[in-house]
């Protein structure tokens, strides 16, 4: 991953952190240094894709594991795995 998106994507995290504990866009934008209170608000959408994205891909990765494994493995006659 480039360094930029390693700290946009910690900038984003921060600012969804500083929105859910009740802070103000535009306090979010003072601290973080975004541009204004719109800037802020974006950096938080794009904070709250990225863990949709991220759950998305961790379920993919689960589901995919699980059926390797259950094709791998061997099952007995009463077609449960031992």
């Amino acid at each position: 991953m480039r360094r930029g998106t390693v700290e946009a994507r910690y900038r984003w995290q921060r600012a969804l952190d500083l929105r859910n504990a009740g802070v103000t866009y535009q306090q979010i934008a003072e601290v973080l240094g975004y541009s204004d209170r719109s800037a802020a608000r974006k950096a938080v959408v794009a904070a709250r894709r990225e863990i949709i994205r991220d759950q998305a891909q961790e379920q993919l990765l689960i589901e995919t594991a699980r059926r390797i494994l259950r094709l791998s493995s061997p099952e007995t006659p009463s077609g449960r795995s031992d």
